[in-house]
């Protein structure tokens, strides 16, 4: 079936082929626009999670085995008797683990809607009943010399630093694509996207031209 268009109505239709074009063009850049403030958006607050959650957590964790470790050197290969060693444990506990277990507390207190996802690791509910038991059963000893040794601690829990180390190198992966997406002005499938309504408008545009 063939159209024919009486050549009173080609700037009709010239004009509504430019409409066309440019609505669709509009709607195109509208949508990019929102995909990138998309990614802009999940961007920053994978820095802050980063900056001021699990890269702190991952520092002072680290510090702690790091300190353990040096702990556990000291008191196993020097040759010291059993009051020294006490001391050595209490310096460690007092200027190390102690500030460095309250500043993992700080986080937790005020930072937690920083963790990823929508449920709670129960390695930081273990880590919490653990650090708090070992400062208040210390305290009851160095301060009131009440002993609590019928009462058995908590130990580190296992899953707490790893659980911090995976999600860590998670969004570190996921920020570094969130940049690339933003340094590229948008991702691989909006180019796609671009590139066919472009073709589109090549085409719509050589009709208008055409009917003219």
């Amino acid at each position: 079936m063939i159209i024919v268009i009486d050549k009173t109505d080609v700037p009709i239709y010239a004009a509504l082929v430019t409409a066309v074009v440019t609505i669709v063009g509009w709607f195109i850049t509208k949508a990019l626009e929102r995909q990138q403030k998309r990614v802009e958006f999940r961007r920053s607050y994978i820095q802050r999670q980063i900056e001021e959650f699990y890269g702190p957590l991952y520092s002072l964790v680290w510090q702690i085995f790091s300190s353990n470790s040096l702990q556990h050197l000291i008191v196993t290969q020097c040759a010291l008797n059993s009051e020294e060693r006490e001391k050595v444990r209490n310096y460690f506990f007092e200027m190390h683990f102690l500030p460095l277990h309250t500043r993992i507390r700080e986080i937790l207190e005020t930072k937690l809607y920083l963790v990823d996802g929508t449920e709670m690791p129960l390695s930081i509910y273990e880590y919490l009943t653990h650090s708090q038991q070992e400062d208040i059963q210390r305290q009851l000893w160095t301060i009131h010399r009440v002993s609590t040794i019928a009462v058995p601690g908590k130990p580190f829990p296992p899953k707490f630093f790893p659980m911090i180390e995976s999600t860590l190198k998670k969004l570190m992966r996921e920020y570094e694509i969130s940049v690339e997406q933003l340094k590229s002005g948008y991702s691989a499938s909006d180019r796609a996207m671009a590139k066919e309504a472009d073709a589109e408008r090549k085409l719509m545009q050589r009709v208008a031209e055409d009917a003219r």
